[in-house]
């Protein structure tokens, strides 16, 4: 059977990205008005942008975060 290279492509992509997110263990996730984490689901973006192997990283990002959006508040989550 032969295998076209978009699938070959889409396969290999899918194998890397799950490998990278394995390594990742903390998140940064905003807050609802009531200060409860938000419930909502972790997308791609999400993990690519606001996922981290290390808290320390995550915490900068959450800083750059707040900074940016004034009014809204962000916290480090274990995945």
């Amino acid at each position: 059977m032969k295998i076209s290279r978009t699938a070959a492509f889409t396969a290999l992509n899918s194998a890397r990205s799950d490998r990278a997110n394995a390594t990742k263990r903390f998140v940064v996730r905003s807050l609802t008005k009531s200060g409860a984490v938000s419930k909502a689901p972790l997308t791609q973006q999400d993990m690519r942008n606001n996922a981290f192997a290390e808290k320390a990283d995550a915490d900068a990002r959450a800083l750059a975060l707040a900074e940016l959006n004034p009014g809204y508040s962000f916290v480090v989550t274990a995945l």
